[in-house]
């Protein structure tokens, strides 16, 4: 699936509240961003993620809380539009991310934000699918040791389910190209 049809799913999952289908985008997007690792597809990858999370907490579901969430589709909308022109993703990105902030600040119940959050579990996932330390610290923007420390304490490695040698990672890459 090309990137363009995973944005506009994501718009319409978040429109419709589906938190379920943000889930697999996100897990599409990760797989994604360990064969073709550039801030723009990780950066996805952490919006589909956050998005989820904030439709999983039903506490955001409320009337209360329709306005931020108005704002977050529409800005979702922007950076979905901004997915083609390069130049505009940065600044549709910080857009996004700043309606996010905004829905938080209004319940701070967490001492990790949700995009603090989301950036680092991302990077680690796609550092346990196979993408190296060094390329998955740079992508998040964060320390090697944070992601480490994350690894760790979450014993991702020890809940994959089974190790894949080279061979079997090319023909599921060959596999996702085709799709």
């Amino acid at each position: 699936m090309a990137l363009p049809e995973h944005f506009n799913k994501m718009y319409r999952s978040f429109i419709k509240r589906d938190s379920k289908q943000l889930r697999k985008i996100h897990d599409k997007l990760m797989k994604e961003a360990v064969l073709n690792p550039s801030p723009f597809v990780y950066e996805s990858a952490v919006f589909a993620y956050v998005l989820y999370k904030i439709l999983s907490k039903t506490r955001f579901l409320s009337p209360e809380y329709n306005k931020n969430l108005s704002s977050i589709a529409s800005a979702l909308k922007d950076f979905m539009k901004a997915s083609n022109k390069p130049q505009d993703w940065k600044r549709a990105s910080r857009n996004l991310e700043k309606t996010i902030k905004n829905l938080e600040k209004t319940d701070r119940r967490y001492i990790t934000d949700i995009l603090s959050k989301g950036r680092l579990k991302t990077a680690a996932i796609i550092y346990a699918q196979g993408l190296s330390l060094g390329l998955a610290s740079e992508l998040a923007g964060m320390d090697k040791q944070q992601i480490l420390e994350y690894v760790g304490q979450t014993m991702m490695f020890d809940r994959l389910k089974e190790e894949k040698d080279i061979i079997e990672r090319v023909k599921d890459a060959k596999k996702m190209i085709e799709e």
